[in-house]
């Protein structure tokens, strides 16, 4: 009714005055209390643990929730922790790319009949390969964020970055609640991640569909 609407309103017009503040997108597939209670451990887990009780002043509040594709309205507390996260969400759409091409190559490398323990070295160094990637993500990170040094830090950011990338397929996305001017404040393309998975996925099933229909070789 319209005492929703202007509600609505109100909480828009509040939540886009926090500059410090991000919009998330939650999934879409969200069925019941577990679900909501899962991706909520999570985003705890990504956002709210690295930024608290540090040097970044953060401090995460929920502020409000929104209906239609569910969003929740977040305030962190201070401008350098909203650009922190950011940096922690670009870090996870990097990841979430070389998993997509990852799982393409290994299409790839199966369809020319190498034997097992070749594809499993392949997969294997891929694999090394993003694990390698997140650990030096986190590093620079914690480096540029952070005054010192720490392992329980360190792995914290780690599992943020790992954990972003594994909700993004799911339909998760992190936005600003407010326009910035900010350079370092960048959120990932949604819009270009969506476009790749749908490419890869075409290519992908194309190819299985290529793979049934070949005749056996004699």
């Amino acid at each position: 009714g319209e005492l929703d609407i202007v509600s609505r309103l109100l909480n828009e017009a509040f939540i886009h005055d926090i500059k410090e503040g991000i919009h998330i997108k939650l999934p879409d597939n969200l069925k019941d209390f577990d679900d909501l209670s899962n991706i909520f451990s999570k985003l705890n887990l990504c956002i709210a643990l690295p930024i608290t009780n540090s040097s970044l002043n953060g401090e995460v509040k929920v502020i409000g929730m929104e209906q239609g594709s569910i969003w929740a309205m977040v305030t962190l507390g201070a401008i350098q922790a909203r650009i922190f996260i950011s940096k922690v969400a670009m870090s996870a759409a990097s990841v979430y790319k070389m998993v997509l091409e990852g799982k393409e190559t290994e299409q790839r490398i199966r369809a020319l009949s190498l034997k097992n323990d070749l594809i499993e070295e392949i997969n294997t160094a891929q694999k090394e390969n993003i694990r390698s990637f997140m650990e030096s993500q986190a590093e620079l990170l914690e480096k540029d964020y952070f005054e010192s040094s720490e392992l329980e830090r360190l792995n914290l950011i780690k599992n943020s970055i790992k954990t972003l990338s594994e909700l993004y397929p799911k339909g998760l996305e992190l936005h600003p609640s407010s326009q910035s001017e900010n350079e370092d404040l960048k959120f990932p393309d949604y819009e270009e991640l969506r476009k790749l998975s749908e490419s890869k996925t075409q290519i992908l099933s194309g190819r299985s569909e290529d793979d049934e229909s070949e005749e056996p070789k004699l």
